[in-house]
């Protein structure tokens, strides 16, 4: 039996113009009476041409939110890591982060029928030995996830590609001028700046005046962080010309030293108040406090920005803030499968463990 000829005509006709560029990929279709009345043919016929388009891989139909064109578009998203062992050499914080979003990548991927690809792009974590035989088999318009600024030498090679990508990043203003390619892109970016004000509100609140902050990278006079530190010490009345500010700490990889130098900065300038990055390798002993192990007074109190195993497992747990990271990889994979293509700028704000923690 020979297949309906207004359904064939159809067909052809609506091939023709997905290819030609009318329907651009990704945009979504009308709703079917609304298509069938610029069409002028019946639901049924639509129906029909439709079914063998999605058969096609020309359109996609997602129940709940329409019909969209896939013309060319493969179904995968591919997750850039720094190398292969990732997730076991990088420091706690940033594999729990990137783990998550990969995890929120992963939970899109069975309810928008797309596959995550891991993608490694050098074998030893090293800047100055990228495999670009591997990322030369992104295709053309491929969709690319990655967390941080590490990757920025691969940026012309995804620009070349017209990748479609989205990175999750701080906000940095001084970046290398190979990072112009960003602006070009959608972004997620974590609010540092507001999220380390409103640390120092929240120590100030619980009775401190005198508030550190250690982190690192805080000799960057750009960086968000150290912005949002002054910024909260000025919101909260406290002075911000004072010798004490913030600390870049570079002897994370020494637990010993890690500690020692947190007690100098206490004999120095007696805070009552201290955010703090923690490193894997301090070694934690939980019949004490935080405090305790750190070496300063009890009264000092602590946030960590990082929830960490055993800020919920010390004598005392200890307050830390965050960001929803899972929730991150879930809103970049809608995105990139269920929109069309344009530099969105997402931006995701911290949230608080242990809140009340401080005002024990």
């Amino acid at each position: 039996m020979k297949p309906p000829v207004k359904r064939t005509t159809l067909l052809h006709q609506l091939r023709k113009e997905i290819t030609e560029g009318v329907y651009p990929n990704g945009t979504r279709l009308p709703i079917e009476r609304e298509f069938c009345r610029q069409l002028g043919v019946a639901r049924e016929t639509l129906r029909g041409a439709l079914k063998i388009l999605e058969k096609e891989n020309y359109i996609e139909r997602i129940i709940g939110q329409g019909t969209y064109v896939r013309y060319g578009d493969s179904r995968e998203l591919f997750f850039l890591i720094p190398c292969p062992d990732y997730f076991i050499r990088s420091n706690y914080t940033t594999r729990q982060a990137t783990g998550k979003i990969l995890s929120g990548c992963l939970t899109q991927s069975h309810l928008l029928n797309f596959h995550v690809v891991p993608l490694s792009i050098s074998r030893t974590n090293n800047q100055q030995e990228i495999d670009w035989n591997a990322l030369r088999q992104l295709p053309e318009h491929a969709r690319v996830v990655f967390y941080s600024n590490w990757f920025y030498p691969v940026y012309p090679l995804l620009h070349e590609k017209k990748c479609r990508v989205i990175m999750v990043r701080n906000v940095w203003k001084n970046l290398p001028a190979e990072q112009e390619y960003p602006d070009q892109w959608a972004s997620c970016y974590l609010d540092e700046y507001s999220a380390f004000a409103s640390n120092v509100e929240l120590l100030y609140a619980s009775g401190c005046r005198r508030i550190m902050v250690t982190s690192d990278h805080l000799d960057n006079p750009e960086n968000p962080r150290k912005a949002g530190y002054f910024e909260g010490l000025r919101r909260c009345g406290l002075d911000t010309e004072s010798t004490m500010t913030c600390a870049t700490l570079f002897c994370s990889g020494n637990p010993r030293s890690f500690k020692q130098c947190i007690r100098d900065l206490y004999d120095k300038y007696r805070f009552d108040g201290l955010l703090i990055a923690l490193p894997d390798t301090l070694s934690i002993d939980y019949r004490k406090t935080l405090n305790g192990n750190l070496g300063i007074p009890e009264e000092v109190r602590i946030i960590t920005e990082f929830d960490y195993e055993y800020n919920n497992s010390l004598s005392r747990p200890v307050t830390s803030y965050s960001y929803d990271f899972q929730e991150v990889g879930e809103t970049l994979s809608r995105f990139l499968f269920t929109e069309q293509y344009h530099q969105e700028k997402f931006t995701f704000h911290h949230f608080y463990n242990n809140r009340e923690a401080l005002c024990s």
